[in-house]
């Protein structure tokens, strides 16, 4: 990836490692990894290379207009002044020149510790309570296919400074207001079923959420729950927001791959998780997805 000079704490750096590593570059006043001088940052290379696949797309200034739609729109006003983007997910469409990309890491939190620590930095609490969120959630408290011992490594380093994550896990993973049981249930009467119970869809119209007193918070991963259900090996959650625009997420099991199929809706993300705008009816969204669905052999 490229990291170009900037200013820190008063030292200058920049380093630049392309995707074949005969090539490096190191333009530098004063390296921020100390004591990395030539030994050094051989040894920063062999850590990256040797342990992290990361790679970089370059795209031209009406590439990232074209593809701003990535971004939320509050912030779509800084597109073309991004200088790099961190993310775990592979198949979305890039915004900036540069990108640090590990499709293989479970969360973003994942590729900061690791750059955490190449820069030498010290864990504090604050920053601890942050990466285990991003950590955590992304993996499902460690239950999604996606954890890996990398995840667990990193979780084990925010413990060893945090007193707090006893409290977080409670609050993101034991916690339901009654708002949103009443919508898990209301998805479960009204979830279609398909391939015998493998796929299910589920439609969750906006006058439902109103009907039912469900905030933002509720919504939180509530795209996980029907594919808890036993049995289903891809789940399909599509919501209706006040202007029309609906709103798909796909979980699957291992074996199916969520990102491929709202790869049809221009979407993306992880064979695990993935999602996708529509501008389409609630019901014709439905037909879309169901015919996008991959086929599964019966019993």
């Amino acid at each position: 990836f490229n990291w170009y000079p900037r200013t820190l704490e008063g030292n200058e750096y920049g380093i630049h490692f392309s995707h074949d590593r005969s090539v490096v570059e190191c333009r530098q006043e004063q390296l921020l990894w100390p004591p990395y001088s030539e030994t050094g940052l051989d040894d920063l290379i062999d850590r990256v290379y040797g342990y992290r696949s990361y790679t970089q797309r370059h795209w031209g200034l009406e590439g990232w207009y074209a593809f701003g739609q990535m971004l939320p729109e509050a912030y779509r006003s800084l597109l073309g002044s991004i200088d790099l983007r961190i993310d775990h997910h592979g198949t979305a469409t890039p915004f900036t020149e540069n990108e640090l990309v590990d499709p293989e890491a479970a969360a973003c939190g994942e590729i900061l510790y690791d750059v955490l620590l190449l820069l030498g930095a010290e864990l504090d609490t604050e920053m601890a309570n942050a990466l285990y969120t991003a950590v955590s959630t992304d993996t499902g408290c460690f239950r999604y296919a996606n954890t890996t011992a990398h995840s667990f490594s990193v979780a084990a380093a925010c413990a060893a400074v945090s007193p707090d994550l006893f409290r977080m896990n409670q609050a993101y993973f034991d916690t339901n207001s009654l708002a949103r049981l009443r919508l898990q249930g209301w998805m479960v009467e009204n979830a279609k079923f398909l391939a015998e119970g493998k796929i299910v869809i589920c439609a969750i119209p906006y006058a439902v959420e109103q009907e039912l007193g469900v905030t933002e918070d509720d919504m939180e991963n509530i795209s996980g729950f029907p594919r808890s259900i036993e049995g289903v090996h891809i789940a399909a959650t599509l919501r209706q927001n006040a202007d029309g625009l609906v709103k798909l997420s796909v979980r699957a099991i291992p074996g199916y791959d969520a990102g491929a199929i709202c790869a049809n809706f221009g979407g993306g993300g992880h064979k695990g998780a993935a999602g996708a705008n529509m501008r389409l009816s609630l019901e014709d969204a439905v037909a879309a997805v169901e015919k996008a669905m991959p086929h599964i052999e019966r019993n």
